[in-house]
């Protein structure tokens, strides 16, 4: 009975830790995608700002 429970402690154990690995991948993925999101979006704005300025200088 015990090396039973011990069996079902050992799955269940191993199960919570993929889960785990699972979140934290799924973090880390949605992490990376909104820091690459930011970072395309401060790019951006810095171009339209830089060609706003240089036409507001030719005109």
């Amino acid at each position: 009975m015990a090396s039973f429970l011990v069996l079902i402690y050992k799955k269940a154990n191993f199960l919570f830790k993929k889960i785990e690995m699972m979140k934290i991948n799924l973090f880390h993925k949605g992490f990376n995608i909104c820091v690459k999101y930011t970072i395309k979006t401060v790019r951006l704005l810095v171009i339209s700002n830089a060609n706003w300025r240089i036409n507001k200088n030719l005109c």
